[in-house]
């Protein structure tokens, strides 16, 4: 017996990851290279949209800086570890409810970043 199965919203037909946030969920559109916070897109750079990309894939899990540098720098221009800062700061400005306590994109001293979700 064959049931028909409602198709899902074109956006979300790609490779996607749905990350459980305190404003909602966010919806990681991995073919489409898009964040989505409900039916609005959030505009990510694509060196932020790599490194929400490589945590959201190990969500829960402590990731070390330099994979985050290496998934980042498959772009023209390597990231240094001095710049991942400002783009995990400018990345929690727009998945955050309230960037400068982060519920979502933590830091784990001495080793990178954790993207806890609930």
């Amino acid at each position: 017996m064959l049931l028909a199965v409602p198709a899902a919203p074109t956006r979300y037909r790609n490779k996607h990851i749905v990350i459980d946030s305190l404003d909602g969920p966010l919806i990681l559109d991995l073919d489409g290279i898009r964040l989505y916070r409900g039916d609005e897109e959030v505009a990510l750079t694509i060196t932020e949209f790599l490194i929400l990309g490589t945590l959201a894939e190990q969500a829960g899990a402590a990731v070390e800086q330099r994979l985050l540098l290496r998934a980042a720098s498959r772009l023209k221009h390597p990231l240094h570890r001095r710049n991942l800062p400002p783009h995990i700061r400018r990345l929690r400005t727009k998945i955050e409810v309230d960037p400068s306590q982060p519920a979502l994109l933590k830091t784990v001293r001495g080793y990178g970043y954790r993207l806890d979700v609930r």
